[in-house]
């Protein structure tokens, strides 16, 4: 059985910092909780991956705060939660909510959430202001012209081609820093 680092005292203070604390402090540590999210839901253990299914209702339940930043910044964590073919409620509330930068947050997520982030951008590029209109149009060109596969440079340069200096590589640690968690 593997060690759980959510220990009752940890999750007292994680809950503490998710309510009670500056703004600053609470976007961290819903960011902190959607990693321990994704790290519990591919365990093997049920009763893990159902702490992982709490933990994401946590942060949806925070997309629903009276702070702007705090529900903008919980519900971008929930969609990196969500498969992408199930995001369309959590894009939907984010396009359509009154705080531009969760918008614009909306448009950044819509991209890699199937179909319904094109039809996201689509909405978006209607918004009234202007920085999330601009964003969904330059994501939608983005999505209708993918990049196509580099090419490869020449294997020797020309004579009419400077060739780049050599830079090497610094010598690699022979040991680590010391980092202490204070848990």
């Amino acid at each position: 059985r593997a060690a759980n680092p959510i220990t009752a005292q940890r999750q007292q203070v994680l809950q503490n910092q998710l309510v009670n604390q500056r703004t600053d402090v609470r976007m961290g540590t819903m960011t902190l909780v959607a990693a321990y999210a994704r790290s519990f839901a591919q365990a093997k253990d049920e009763k893990v991956q159902a702490q992982a299914k709490q933990l994401a209702e946590t942060l949806s339940e925070l997309g629903n705060d009276p702070s702007g930043p705090v529900s903008a910044w919980a519900r971008m964590l929930l969609i990196s939660l969500e498969a992408p073919e199930a995001r369309a409620q959590t894009l939907q509330q984010m396009a359509t909510s009154e705080y531009w930068p969760e918008r614009l947050l909306a448009g950044a997520a819509a991209p890699s959430s199937a179909e319904h982030g094109k039809q996201t951008l689509t909405d978006l590029t209607k918004d009234q202001e202007p920085i999330v209109k601009k964003f969904a149009e330059a994501a939608l060109d983005d999505l209708a012209h993918p990049a196509t596969q580099p090419t490869t440079a020449p294997a020797t340069p020309s004579a009419a081609e400077p060739s780049a200096p050599v830079l090497q590589a610094p010598p690699a640690p022979t040991s680590a820093p010391a980092i202490n968690f204070g848990l």
